[in-house]
C-alpha cells in the first residue's frame, strides 16, 4: 500500500479521490483529509481533479500516517452480524461528510460510527469520526452505496453494544458526488437529546476499572481494586486466550 500525498502530483481545493468503500477530499489548508489512506494494489479508484494528473505509483505516503501504519478494514468486517452489506452489488454510490450534534463522549468514542439504510437495508457505514482541528467535532466519512431517486435515514450505531440512535434527516443519492466537506461538513441532529453527564460517567468508571485491575493479562493472579464509592452492579469477565 501507498499514501495518496506523493503518489498524486498538482491537487487542488476540492479535488476527490475515491475507492468501492472510501474516499479522500482534498482542502488547501489541511491536505487530504477522509477515510482512504491509501492505494492499494488490484483496486480501483475515481479520481475527480480540476487539474491535468498524473500518477506515478508506489512513492511514499499521502495523509499524515501515525507511525506509518496503515489501517483500512473491509467494510465487511466492520459491520455488525445482524446487518449484511455488498459494495459490489451496486454500480455506484454518494459520499458524505456528516457532523452529528450530540456529546463529545460519543463522537470521540471508537464504539461509535455512521450507519445509513434504506429502509430496513444497511447502504452504507462510517469508521469512526475524523477530527481534522482540536477544536471542531469530528465528522464522519460515509459512503453510501445505491441508486437514483433514494433517501436514506441514519443511525449512531455502537458496536460494543449493539445499540443505535436515530438520526433527524435524511440523504439523497448523488451519483459519484461528494456531499459536504472537511470545512464545511453536512450538519445533523439526533432525534432525542441524549444525556452527556451519563456517557461522561461511563466513561470515567470504565477508565476507573480499568486502572484499578492488573496485571491484564494475567496468569494466576489478578487484582481487582473496588472504590468503595462505586454501587454499581459488575459481572467482570475473563477469557482464555
Amino acid at each position: 500500500s501507498r499514501g495518496l500525498g506523493d503518489v498524486y502530483k498538482r491537487q487542488s481545493e476540492g479535488d476527490l479521490l475515491k475507492s468501492q468503500q472510501r474516499f479522500a477530499y482534498f482542502d488547501q489548508n489541511l491536505g487530504w483529509v477522509g477515510s482512504l489512506m491509501a492505494l492499494e494494489p488490484l483496486k480501483g479508484y475515481l479520481l475527480k481533479s480540476a487539474n491535468t494528473s498524473t500518477f506515478t505509483f508506489p512513492r511514499q505516503g499521502l495523509l499524515r500516517l501515525k507511525g506509518g501504519v496503515i489501517d483500512q478494514p473491509d467494510v465487511k468486517d466492520l459491520v455488525a452480524d445482524d446487518f449484511n452489506i455488498d459494495p459490489n452489488a451496486y454500480e455506484a454510490s454518494t459520499n458524505v461528510i456528516a457532523q452529528i450534534n450530540t456529546c463529545d463522549e460519543i463522537i470521540e468514542s471508537e464504539d461509535w460510527i455512521l450507519a445509513a439504510f434504506y429502509g430496513d437495508e444497511l447502504r452504507g457505514w462510517s469508521d469512526k469520526g475524523i477530527k481534522v482541528e482540536s477544536n471542531d467535532k469530528a465528522s464522519y466519512y460515509l459512503t453510501i452505496y445505491g441508486d437514483v431517486q433514494e433517501d436514506y435515514s441514519m443511525m449512531l450505531y455502537n458496536k460494543s453494544s449493539e445499540t443505535g440512535l436515530l438520526v433527524d434527516g435524511d440523504i439523497n443519492f448523488a451519483k459519484n458526488v461528494l456531499q459536504g466537506t472537511p470545512a464545511d461538513p453536512i450538519k445533523f441532529n439526533l432525534l432525542l437529546i441524549q444525556d452527556c453527564e451519563k456517557y461522561k460517567n461511563s466513561i470515567l468508571e470504565q477508565d476507573l476499572l480499568a486502572k484499578t485491575t492488573y496485571p491484564n493479562p494475567f496468569s494466576n493472579r489478578l487484582t481487582l481494586v473496588v472504590p468503595v464509592s462505586y454501587t454499581h452492579l459488575t459481572l467482570p469477565t475473563i477469557y482464555s486466550v
